[in-house]
């Protein structure tokens, strides 16, 4: 049965004139305004665009930068100061005062003795400068403190694997992870990469 108009007329079917929409995105769209901006696009992995030539780019220009430029200089050193201060200090409650006066005094003894305050602060500036920073933990000797535990610093460039290799360690640069990403080890460069005379058998790493 016809739909009929208010007059009684049979109204005929007629083809929808609706067509298909035409939407793009913008940022898809490739224009002679655009081009040397999106020119160094690219969809390489997180480890193949920051390897190691990259990241040593850019460290070093943010070193110079932060060596040239006042500026950028006090801000580093702002950062570490307030947060890092004159050092970390040791508040113990084991309910004995004498044994806790004496655990902090001896705490406070070997952080002067290994200069922890000053290179706690280096490595606050160096890790917003460089974007990283390492440290390990070795029996210094010399200490004249009976805790001779020592914190040595190493540039970011240190921790690097000595030699172009196919082991999977190797795309870390250095760092060797597990399956589910957690750091397993560090292999450190036993010379800097960046001194003008190195050994005859070139950069060795220990591990």
């Amino acid at each position: 049965m016809p739909i009929l108009d208010e007059f009684g007329t049979a109204i005929k079917p007629q083809r929808s004139t609706i067509g298909q929409v035409k939407a793009r995105f913008d940022a898809a769209q490739t224009t002679d305004e655009n081009t040397r901006h999106w020119a160094n696009a690219d969809l390489l992995g997180p480890q193949s665009e920051l390897d190691p030539a990259v990241r040593s780019k850019v460290r070093s220009r943010a070193r110079y930068e932060a060596a040239n430029n006042t500026y950028c200089a006090g801000m580093l050193r702002t950062l570490a100061n307030d947060t890092i201060g004159t050092g970390p200090a040791l508040q113990c409650q084991s309910g004995s005062r004498d044994a806790d006066t004496e655990l902090e005094m001896r705490f406070w003894e070997w952080s002067q003795a290994v200069d922890l305050p000053r290179k706690l602060r280096l490595m606050r500036e160096s890790k917003a400068r460089d974007g990283e920073v390492f440290a390990s933990l070795r029996t210094n000797p010399r200490l004249r403190v009976p805790v001779q535990l020592d914190i040595l610093l190493h540039e970011s460039e240190m921790v690097a694997e000595p030699a172009m290799s196919l082991n999977v360690s190797s795309l870390t640069d250095g760092i060797v992870l597990d399956d589910f990403g957690n750091p397993l080890a560090y292999r450190l460069l036993l010379e800097h990469p960046g001194e003008r005379v190195l050994s005859m058998g070139g950069l060795q790493a220990e591990t």
